[in-house]
């Protein structure tokens, strides 16, 4: 289990400050040669957004009673 996480980690935790840093270096244009500050975090937030929307999918603790009744 320490595989993945590491991976993980190493991928989208590791490459946060070149993203985001791309992604304000990108936002530049020639009307606003200052670019938003902020695009760079619209990184970590669309990971954690994917993160979430996967955990629901495979989220799998649902109450079901049908092991409860007795038949």
């Amino acid at each position: 289990m320490s595989l993945p996480y590491h991976i993980g980690n190493g991928v989208f935790g590791g490459m946060v400050p070149f993203i985001a840093t791309l992604m304000y270096e990108y936002s530049k244009t020639a009307s606003n040669p200052e670019g938003d500050y902020l695009a760079g975090l619209w990184y970590p937030i669309s990971v954690a957004a994917v993160c979430f929307v996967i955990g629901l999918l495979y989220l799998n603790n649902r109450n079901n009673h049908d092991h409860l009744s007795h038949h």
